[in-house]
């Protein structure tokens, strides 16, 4: 990370920062490993225009509710931007566009998929994702895991409206009297909405720019022909395209600049990933089998379902690109091996 910089410190938990006079920061607590969430707030004529929401617990609600009325003082919430469908990004959505009248703006696709999603627990228990993750080597403890952690995920998000304002990529959406560009990318997440102000010289990153952590990029049970991850390589390239000196507003960590170095240290690391699971697959292995090559300490729950998700877009973008086959053993388990060019 030397190549970045970081020009603010943390607001603390549920606090407002101002990072200019018409960008306020705003850092929700998380009771997790990752404890915390970015979300920023615009000036948008006699009020605001909120970036995602954080997760729909108690104590998100009550920071939200002294924000709203203390820290912005009334002020109204005119709209709220959801980058993409994860549940600290979109968990308080419904409630905060019922409790203030905000519209909600997202990408068609992550409005769309957010309210499959909400069916999660459902999906979990179908057929077709069941098979999925006995493919890549689950066994039926982890799959029973699998549908109680699907479970919880419906409690982290209350009911989304059912209209919306679209986000697309390529447009000009004005915000307090500024143009802000939309640039949606993949990879994370089906349509991940991003928005650069070239103005002031900031990028609403959402998880797509982080400037320590690399997200999870997964292959989806729904699309299990997908390639994420060489939709990630995409949206890495066109972000590293902006300013280098450009002030990277993202969701988890701190503000930074430096974002063409750092998509290049991203990209860096998934091909040094693709190099070690290639290298790994001289013999035949399943995706369980190849956890340990990627992840060097113990997973359990969620994880390591994540985790998995993340191994088996690594081995799609290999298949792609004729670097491995992939085939069903006789206990209906995809067996991966590296292709030998003579």
């Amino acid at each position: 990370m030397a190549d970045l910089h970081f020009p603010f410190e943390a607001p603390a938990g549920g606090q407002l920062k101002a990072i200019h006079p018409d960008v306020r920061w705003l850092r929700m607590p998380m009771p997790m490993k990752l404890d915390h969430i970015n979300l920023y707030l615009l000036r948008h004529g006699d009020g605001f225009v909120a970036v995602d929401t954080g997760l729909a617990t108690k104590s998100t609600r009550q920071h939200w509710l002294r924000v709203l009325s203390e820290e912005l003082q009334g002020a109204p919430l005119k709209a709220l931007i959801v980058t993409h469908l994860h549940p600290d990004h979109i968990g308080l959505a419904g409630w905060l566009c019922q409790q203030t009248g905000a519209e909600l703006w997202m990408s068609q696709a992550e409005f769309l998929s957010a309210h499959l999603y909400q069916h999660v627990a459902d999906m979990a228990r179908s057929e077709p994702v069941l098979n999925f993750y006995q493919q890549a080597g689950f066994c039926e403890a982890v799959l029973v895991q699998m549908q109680e952690s699907a479970a919880g995920f419906g409690r982290m998000i209350t009911p989304l409206p059912f209209s919306y304002r679209v986000l697309e990529d390529g447009a000009d959406i004005e915000i307090g009297g500024r143009s802000w560009r939309v640039m949606i990318g993949a990879g994370h997440s089906v349509a991940h909405a991003c928005l650069h102000c070239d103005e002031l010289g900031m990028l609403l990153g959402g998880d797509q720019a982080l400037p320590g952590i690399t997200p999870n990029v997964a292959l989806s049970s729904l699309t299990p022909q997908g390639d994420p991850l060489n939709h990630w390589f995409e949206t890495q390239v066109r972000l590293a395209a902006l300013p280098q000196q450009t002030l990277v507003l993202p969701s988890h960590e701190l503000p930074f600049t430096g974002l063409p170095a750092r998509c290049d240290q991203v990209i860096a690391h998934h091909r040094q990933q693709l190099e070690l699971l290639l290298q790994a697959c001289g013999r035949a292995q399943t995706a369980v089998q190849l956890l340990p090559v990627l992840f060097k300490r113990a997973l359990q729950g969620t994880e390591l379902v994540m985790a998995a998700g993340e191994c088996l877009a690594h081995l799609n973008y290999l298949c792609h690109r004729g670097k491995l086959v992939r085939r069903i053993g006789a206990d209906g388990v995809a067996l991966y091996q590296r292709i030998e060019h003579g």
